[in-house]
């Protein structure tokens, strides 16, 4: 998507950069900000975070998420959680936003809220098909780098049914389901 904008230098991969805010350090799993701020942005917040784990994680998922745009004050802009359930053979992928929710106490005060989940879902026998529910995933351009696309030139970033069924057959080629008949592995 960036090759096609031709944007493949204005983004910056962060990789796993520690975020300090208060007393606790929070290390994504994944994280982006543009090589060009707007003017007064600082530059210690990405403004893309990705987060992922299993589905028994999902709720420390949403907490980590929570802390990613409370903390920020709403500079992270965007937080992709990708939760993967091998016993169902489901992955759910949520585009979580920034949200004013003002206070008494804290009229500034920012929460997350899902705008957009994705289930690509797999039924049972590894040669079973794979189902996309809310297709194409689609992240707003803003988000990643801090301004509104060019006419014409830049567009959302958007992942077409096509592209996450290929995620999820990728992912459980990786995770293979369990060859053990009713057996527990210790």
């Amino acid at each position: 998507m960036l090759f096609q904008m031709g944007l493949e230098d204005d983004l910056k991969t962060l990789g796993h950069a520690d975020v300090e805010a208060g007393n606790h350090t929070q290390q994504p799993d994944h994280s982006y900000q543009p090589k060009v701020l707007p003017y007064g942005r600082s530059s210690k917040w990405p403004s893309v975070v990705i987060e992922t784990g299993f589905a028994e994680q999902k709720t420390h998922l949403v907490k980590k998420t929570q802390w990613w745009i409370h903390q920020s004050e709403g500079d992270v802009r965007a937080v992709i959680t990708i939760s993967v359930n091998q016993k169902v053979r489901e992955i759910i992928l949520d585009h979580w936003h920034p949200v004013n929710r003002p206070t008494r106490g804290v009229p500034s005060r920012m929460v997350a809220e899902s705008t957009q989940q994705v289930v690509i879902s797999q039924g049972a026998g590894d040669d079973a098909s794979i189902k996309v529910e809310n297709a194409p995933f689609v992240v707003p351009f803003s988000s990643f780098f801090l301004r509104e696309p060019l006419p014409g030139k830049e567009a959302d970033f958007r992942w077409t049914k096509e592209q996450l069924e290929t995620l999820g057959k990728n992912v459980w080629e990786d995770h293979p389901r369990s060859r053990t008949t009713g057996s527990k592995v210790a």
